[in-house]
């Protein structure tokens, strides 16, 4: 948790480095959360995924006004396990798109690489 002094705001003091680093904070904003996992029949492929829709966060630490943010991350997975002999869920491979304009609120429009779409091949293992 962030100490106050004055109207700045600064981590925790570092015994390390015995520093107190001062932190940018952002208004108050709305977001929007979504998440699935949608099992396709019994074929052991699942469409699965999440979307955020975030509202602007007010004005960057260079003081320009954020942009809204769209993540959206969508994923074709194949449950191997029963192939393979494990546990059933417990390794799924697959492909995936994630989606998000405006990536840490930086305006698209206005910064080159503000928007990440990245095709990929996915591996999800879980213990």
């Amino acid at each position: 948790m962030p100490i106050r002094l004055g109207h700045k705001r600064y981590a925790r003091y570092s015994t390390f480095t015995k520093t107190s680093t001062p932190r940018y904070g952002y208004d108050a904003h709305a977001m929007l959360g979504a998440a699935w996992g949608i099992p396709l029949g019994g074929s052991g492929l699942s469409f699965e995924g999440f979307a955020n829709f975030i509202d602007g966060k007010g004005k960057n630490e260079s003081g320009a006004d954020t942009a809204a943010e769209t993540n959206i991350d969508r994923q074709l997975m194949y449950d191997v396990c029963p192939v393979i002999g494990a546990a059933p869920k417990s390794l799924k491979v697959g492909v995936a798109y994630p989606y998000w304009q405006n990536k840490f609120g930086n305006n698209s429009d206005k910064i080159k690489g503000a928007t990440a779409n990245t095709p990929m091949v996915r591996v999800g293992y879980h213990f």
